[in-house]
């Protein structure tokens, strides 16, 4: 059954409802929205209204982190993601930063716009599995999926490789551009890289991969990533030489090039912070974390 607004593949529902459902807010109701979210979160009642529109939008504030589906007036439908109340980092902003040096070093990523909501900021970012042609939706799987794991956490990259040159349709892109993503992720910091923060779209000509989304700096100092770089690696960030030996198994005849471009671009990382009115604070306390990483990936190529 097709709903543009559903994330899921599948969408079940009973004959006497079989009217399209709409499962997203308007956007002008985010201010709402939001606060709905952190009184949730904060164990404060909700009233009727409250549990009305955090059920329409397809909220989910017991998550990771607080969330809605919203629509603009010109119908597009966007993913509102709202600050928690408890958070020690502006975590919208850094988000927004991060997707902007994502798209700066030459990476496909997803529309997305910051809109301050009173005191405080939600990130939008436009739905990629829903064609602006046809308005019709595209088949997305995550890596979990199709790797059948049971957990995200205890796999690598190169298990996503195998699973890139096996389904998508442009091989010769996606592998360059999964090992791209991978040199970023390693230069950023961003260690949630699990598998359900990898997918698959089925466009008109097959699978390929989704544009890259959910990636931050090393906020909490984990320092692991949460997949190894390859079978029998750890889960520290390997350095360059490592990424570069990674780039010549997989054929990858641009490795240096991908790798000095993310640098130059994630090198600047503090003005585009800057920009996106992170606090001088926040960024102090990621400059050390940061500064290492690009400091592991300017060894001289093999």
């Amino acid at each position: 059954m097709e709903c543009s607004d559903c994330k899921s593949n599948l969408l079940f529902r009973t004959v006497r409802h079989c009217s399209e459902p709409d499962s997203s807010a308007d956007i002008k109701n985010l201010e709402a929205l939001l606060n709905a979210a952190l009184r949730y979160e904060s164990g404060l009642p909700l009233d009727e209204e409250d549990l009305q529109l955090l059920y329409q939008s397809g909220s989910s504030p017991g998550g990771a982190r607080p969330k809605a589906l919203c629509r603009k007036e010109t119908g597009s439908l966007w993913i509102a993601k709202f600050p928690r109340h408890n958070d020690t980092f502006h975590v919208e902003s850094i988000e927004a930063a991060t997707l902007e040096l994502a798209k700066l070093s030459g990476l496909s990523v997803p529309e997305f716009e910051i809109q301050d909501i009173g005191s405080r900021k939600a990130l939008l970012v436009k739905r990629f599995d829903i064609s602006d042609h046809h308005g019709g939706r595209y088949h997305m799987i995550s890596m979990q999926t199709l790797l059948q794991a049971q957990g995200y956490y205890f796999l690598s990259y190169h298990d996503m490789f195998d699973v890139v040159k096996a389904h998508s349709y442009q091989p010769s892109i996606d592998v360059p551009s999964l090992f791209h993503q991978m040199v970023f992720n390693v230069a950023i910091g961003n260690t949630d890289d699990h598998l359900k923060n990898f997918c698959m779209l089925h466009k008109e000509s097959g699978y390929c991969l989704s544009p890259v989304y959910d990636v931050l700096p090393d906020l909490y100092e984990k320092r692991e990533h949460s997949l190894s770089f390859f079978p029998g690696a750890g889960f520290l960030p390997p350095d360059r030489k490592i990424l570069q030996r990674i780039g010549k198994d997989l054929n990858i005849e641009m490795t240096g090039r991908i790798i000095d471009k993310v640098l130059q671009v994630v090198s600047g990382w503090k003005n585009i912070f800057q920009q996106y009115h992170v606090p001088e604070s926040e960024i102090q306390r990621l400059e050390w974390s940061i500064n290492r990483r690009i400091e592991s990936l300017l060894f001289n190529d093999l």
